[in-house]
Formats: C-alpha cells, structure tokens, sequence
C-alpha cells in the first residue's frame, strides 16, 4: 500500500505544476492523462484557479507552446468569485514543440501568473489509470514494452517504455477530471477503468472515452460491482447485458512474459499466476465478448473493450508479477494493434503530402493553365506593341501613332488579364472540403480527419467555428500569424486567422461522424458481401478479400448490396508488404478508380501521402478492408459563408461486421 501511494505521488508529480505563489491567487495545472506532456498531437490539460481576493476576477487562461519554426495557442475565459475556485479544461495541440507555457491574464491581457511545462522528446506506450490511488504506477512504470509498431522508425523496439498516467481529481468535487472530446485521448494507448467509475462518467467526458475506444483505442475494465453488468455504459460497449462465469482453466495455466524495467541488466522472465491470484480469477459471457489471453474481450468500433479477470487495484492481485505481465501484454497488444489505423483520431500532425493536400483544396491548383496564358498574352502585348506597333507606324509615315497607340494596347492587355483571373479564381471565393472517414464494419458512427479550405478574394483575419462539439481545429499551415484556439461553452473556434488574398487557407479537424446504417461487411460462402446503408451511393469499391485478393466494384447505391468476388479482380492473393506491415499499392487499382470518378486516384494517392510517415498497414491479414468515395461526400453547401464547390470524403471501413 506504502508503495502504491508512493508510485501515485510520483506520478502525479510528472503531471501536476503549480503557478507562482501569490497571497490571493493560484493556478494549479494538470493533464487528464496523468502524464505531463508528449508530442503526439493533442492533448488536454485542467487549469484550476482558486482566488481570495476581494472581487471577481475576470480574465482568461493562456496555453502557448513552442516549437522551431511555429507555436500553437489555445485560450478559456474564466471568472473566479471572491473564496472560490473554478477549473478549465483546454485542449493543446502539441507537434515537435520543446515547451508549454500556461498564463493567467485579466480582461486587459495582464499576466497574473505563469507557468511552464517541459515536454517529452517522443512518444511512448501511456496506460491512463482511472483507479484513484492509481496502484500501477510503481510496478509498471518505465517497463520494457516488446512492441513490433514503433511510431517513430528508427528507435527499434527495445527503445519503447510504458508510462502511466494516474487519474487526476478536482479537489473541490472529487471529479476525475477527463478529456472532453476523443481526439484528446490521442497519446492514450490503454485506459484501465473501474466499472463504477465507468458507470458515473456522463456527458462530453462519456462520449469522449467511447469515441476514443470507437477510432482505435483500448479499455480494460475492473468489474467492482454487478449490476455494472446490465445497466450503464459496458453493456452497449459490450453488445448486451454481460454474466459472470467462471475462468477457463487456460486462464489460470497462461503464461505472460514479464520485462524488466529500462536500466535493468536481467533478462525478461516467463511468469505464471501465484495460486491466491488464480482461484480469484473470473470471466464473464454475452453481447460480443469472447474469451482471450487477456480475460474476456469485445471489439467496439475499430477498437477493443476488455474485461480484466483480476483487479490489480487490491491485493494480491496488485503484487502479482503475472498480473504485471498480462497489463504489459494488453498494453503492448493495443500498441501494435493501431498499426492498422490511417488516421489516428488527434493523431500527430505530419508534414508529408502537404502539396497532394492543396491540390485537393486550393482552386490554385487547377488554374494553373492561367499562368501560361497570361504569359502569352504578355508576350504578345511586347510584341505587338512594340516591333509591330512602331513598323506599322512607320509604314504609315506617322511615327507617333505609335506612342497614341501603346495606351491603349497596355490597357486591353491589362483588361484582359484581369478577366482571366476572375474568370479563373472566381469574384466570391469559394470552399472545397476533403476528408477521410474510418469506420468498423456495421456501425454506424465513424472518425473523420476532415480538412476544409477556405479560398477568398480579400485578405481578412477570420474566427472559424469547429463542425461539431467534439471536433478539434487547427491551421497547421498558416503561413501569417498564430491561430487562436478558443473554448467556449458553445464549442471550439479558432480566432485570429490570417487569410490571404487568392491563397488558400487549409485547416484541419478531428471529429467523430454519424453514418446512419453504415456499410455492412459479411462472410458468405467463402466470399465477402457488402451492404450500404450510407444514406448516399459509393463509388469505386476496392475490396480486400483475405486470402483471395483484390477486387473492385465501379458503384454500389444506397440499400443495395453486392458480393465482392463479382467484381472485377485486381491482385490475388496475399498483397505487398513493406516492412512489417501492407503497403497501399495505390498502382494496384489508380488507373481503374478514375474510371469510377475523376481524380479519385489522386484523392487517394493524396490520403497515402498523408499518412506516409506512420507506415500505416493497409491491408492487415484476416480482416476485410473496403475503400470507396462517398457519392456527395458530407453533404456541407456552405462554410463559413463561401460556397463549397468541392466536396470529396473517403471511406475505409475495417473488419467484419453488420447484417447483411
């Protein structure tokens, strides 16, 4: 017990500063992950203020962080009463940067305190443990992870160290203070939960934890109490109400391979259950739950809930190094398992295929033609104007008609230049969106990594509104200025954004997104059928059959359903791997997608750029993947008053799932 409160205190003591030490103010800052900062995207902090002044206080806190060549802020407005406290939650987007400063400023912008936070260099396995004290810390902290995905290559899989992050309280209401949207549980790799704790979680903090677990994520839940069995959160995770059973006799014989933490010079150690530990373990049955190595577990979206068959929040279990093992084991599990993700929600934002990006945004892109012909018509007006006007003059035995002439011939070039540019960029401006949704086969709620650009005529600094209340924002691009991320009770917007004249503006969200009935994929007969009920038809269906290859459908219209070996056969067999993971093989099925729809295949070939740096696994083996276009894409006419003229999403849906 002495120990667990101490490995708590440690590492709260990673993620816990405390402002500068005023008489009547204090600022107290502290990640909803336990862990002080990593730069893998964004992440989330709570700032509480507590003041003993004689009046309000009425201001706003400030989160800057910096990097080499760019820094990102985010801001809150908060009002303290006269004895009281009140806390923020703001989220950051973090890319390379070496510090993170937070400020308390009053209505005139005047610093009241300050406070910086060093940040971590890469990122690394985080286990976020909800139990309050967190029991964990000391055992686990700094291991060893075997993984064979590493997000930085490189490093080499010895370098991967597992971190975990204690759950934080407001000291006020004994709240554990949570991410509020999914896309902040980004460096999250597992979540360890009890089902009471679970079971009292509601609003944006429910929605964010099951929208994390929705893209991606992994959570390992304790059961403390029965009926979290049949009412609450974990049955519509788990697909229906769940039952207690006894433990497979596998379970108590399953040996875990236990690593020693980083600096030590023992090897690693195959460990088993102590008999105290393997009488107490239990499994459960019902909805989608499956036995597994790591207890009983259901898939939920494109992520995994699992419920543990020990409690390591009491003893004898929290002592146990073979319970230690089967944490790391489910920790390294879920690691590996993203590898398969082309998006991860709030993930790390990477510079490749930025120029892929603007051709599919920026009108530019498509007017390039104009630039030649300008230089026609300016190469004509020097020769027009110049040799042929004066021969012509001169032929005519009047020398000044010439110099009557070059006016006039300047202004009709001029005239006409400016024609072709309006004529080409438009007088209004415009909106082209671009995005990526990835979803598990049969559900019918998804992530998007959406990204929208915002063409004008006129320079302007703009406030730009998130899609939604769980959408994060950011301008990764922006070429003028810092953006600023403001949280407001009615959402998210991003303030003070520089758009230049003619020049595109790209910004990007991480959102979650309803897809009505989903797309359906089957098994049938050794074959894969697919079903839409989108809402909206697909076109250029690319689908991975295990084991027999790559197919292609030109079009599947909403309601309909189609068997995937009827298409057309692109690649058989097993596909092209790179290192340990699928390439995209784009080659494979480019030239037939425009066929289905004009650049398609640049659309694509866009996305893969995009996600070049994770090495994404495209094509995991025993699972199926389908890739299409979605006829109409999000269906937005309108942002931020300009006119979409373009809007192009992609879908990836992943695994089996749905009725057929």
């Amino acid at each position: 017990m002495r120990a667990g409160r101490l490995g708590v205190a440690l590492g709260l003591g990673a993620a816990l500063v405390v402002g500068e030490a005023r008489a009547d103010l204090k600022m107290t800052v502290v990640s909803t992950l336990g862990v002080g900062a990593t730069n893998n995207g964004w992440m989330s902090y709570a700032v509480r203020v507590e003041s003993t002044e004689k009046g309000p206080i009425q201001g706003r806190v400030v989160a800057r962080s910096e990097a080499h060549k760019s820094s990102t802020v985010s801001e809150a407005p908060v009002t303290v009463l006269p004895g009281a406290a009140v806390v923020v939650r703001m989220p950051v987007r973090l890319e390379n940067s070496w510090n993170l400063a937070f400020e308390l400023q009053d209505g005139q912008g005047k610093a009241l305190l300050h406070e910086s936070i060093s940040l971590a260099g890469r990122h690394e396995p985080l286990l976020v443990d909800l139990n309050t004290p967190s029991r964990v810390v000391g055992p686990l902290q700094s291991t060893g992870i075997p993984a064979v995905f590493d997000r930085e290559p490189g490093r080499g899989k010895a370098g991967l160290q597992l971190q975990v992050g204690p759950a934080v309280s407001d000291a006020t209401s004994g709240d554990l203070l949570l991410p509020q949207r999914a896309a902040e549980w980004a460096p999250a790799t597992a979540v360890l939960a009890p089902s009471d704790v679970l079971a009292r979680l509601g609003g944006p903090e429910l929605e964010a934890l099951t929208g994390y677990v929705l893209g991606g994520g992994t959570l390992a839940v304790v059961i403390k109490r029965p009926e979290d069995l049949r009412q609450g959160p974990l049955p519509v995770l788990l697909g229906g109400v769940i039952e207690q059973t006894s433990a497979p006799a596998h379970l108590r014989r399953f040996f875990v391979e236990l690593r020693k933490p980083s600096g030590g010079k023992s090897p690693g150690q195959t460990v088993q259950p102590s008999r105290e530990v393997a009488d107490g373990l239990v499994a459960y049955s019902g909805g989608n739950l499956r036995p597994s190595d790591l207890g009983s577990s259901a898939p939920y979206g494109l992520g995994e809930v699992h419920l543990l068959p020990f409690d390591p929040g009491r003893a004898p279990d929290v002592d146990d190094p073979w319970v230690h093992g089967v944490l790391l084991e489910m920790v390294r599990h879920a690691w590996d398992r993203t590898a398969f993700l082309a998006a991860p929600q709030g993930g790390a934002f990477l510079r490749e295929g930025e120029k892929e990006l603007r051709g599919q945004l920026d009108p530019n892109e498509g007017t390039r033609w104009t630039i030649v012909l300008s230089t026609l018509l300016l190469l004509g007006y020097a020769i027009v104007a110049g040799p042929v006007n004066f021969l012509l003059s001169a032929r005519a035995h009047r020398p000044l008609r010439a110099l009557l002439l070059l006016p006039l011939l300047s202004g009709l070039t001029f005239v006409a230049i400016v024609a072709l540019a309006v004529f080409a960029k438009g007088w209004q401006g415009e909106a082209r969106r671009f995005s990526l949704i990835e979803v598990a086969g049969g559900m019918n709620k998804g992530v998007i990594r959406r990204y929208r650009g915002l063409f004008t005529p006129v320079a302007q600094q703009a406030t730009v509104q998130a899609s939604s209340d769980q959408a994060l924002l950011s301008a990764p691009g922006v070429e003028q200025g810092v953006p600023v991320l403001r949280v407001e009770r009615g959402g998210i917007e991003l303030r003070d954004v520089n758009v230049l004249p003619w020049k595109s503006l790209i910004l990007r969200e991480d959102d979650l997104v309803s897809l009505q009935g989903g797309v359906s994929l089957t098994p049938e007969q050794g074959d894969i059928r697919i079903t839409n009920r989108l809402g909206r038809g697909l076109r250029g269906l690319i689908i991975h059959v295990p084991g027999r290859g790559l197919y292609r459908l030109p079009s599947l219209a909403d309601g309909a359903s189609s068997l995937a070996l009827s298409g057309e056969l692109l690649a058989s067999g097993s596909l092209p791997f790179s290192g340990p993971r699928h390439a995209f093989s784009l080659n494979l099925f480019g030239p037939r997608l425009e066929q289905d729809s004009k650049g398609l295949s640049a659309a694509w070939s866009a996305i893969h750029e995009v996600t070049r740096g994770r090495m994404v696994d495209w094509w995991p083996e025993e699972v199926p993947i389908l890739l299409a276009q979605v006829e109409g894409g999000e269906g937005v006419v309108v942002d931020q008053g300009l006119k979409v003229t373009r809007d192009r999403s992609l879908l990836r849906v992943v695994g089996f799932g749905g009725a057929p």
